[in-house]
């Protein structure tokens, strides 16, 4: 299972189809492949993860693209393709939550700096196996009712 963690307040756009699509640097795990199952979480927090009471389910949706991106100053390159058209940096930046392609480039250089590695995940919402309600049900603060349903530590 490939699980990816998003912001909360990209939760109610995952849900209902707006954002579907992600860019995620590489890690020590393989990213999702094109017909794989694309799981999307929010609310992941350590040291529990994915089995915090924080932690909702949001999605589970077939993969239909999972491509090498590189973010430059200057261009964009989607697995062999450059991409150096404003038009297409717009929408990219707009699928991506951001207002304008300058905007998604000064947050990938803060967080990892230019030029950025990583991987282009887009998923079908409209074939998904699995979509939360909205809104999210919040499970109240403090601590289980017993010790059976309290999460374990991975």
């Amino acid at each position: 299972m490939v699980a990816y963690n998003f912001p909360p307040e990209d939760a109610r756009a995952i849900i209902f189809g707006i954002k579907a699509s992600v860019i995620k640097p590489h890690g020590k795990r393989p990213h999702v492949a094109v017909g794989g199952t694309v799981h999307a979480f929010c609310g992941a927090v350590p040291p529990l993860w994915m089995k915090s009471p924080e932690c909702h389910r949001l999605i589970v949706a077939p993969c239909s693209r999972s491509e090498e991106i590189v973010i430059e100053a200057d261009k964009v390159t989607l697995g062999s393709a450059v991409m150096v058209t404003p038009e297409w940096f717009e929408t990219l930046a707009r699928d991506e939550g951001f207002s304008d392609f300058g905007s998604l480039q000064v947050h990938y250089d803060r967080l990892y700096g230019l030029p950025f590695r990583g991987q282009y995940i887009r998923w079908r919402p409209d074939r998904a196996e699995f979509r939360a309600q909205w809104p999210l049900i919040v499970k109240p603060p403090g601590p289980p009712d017993s010790t059976e349903q309290a999460a374990q530590p991975p």
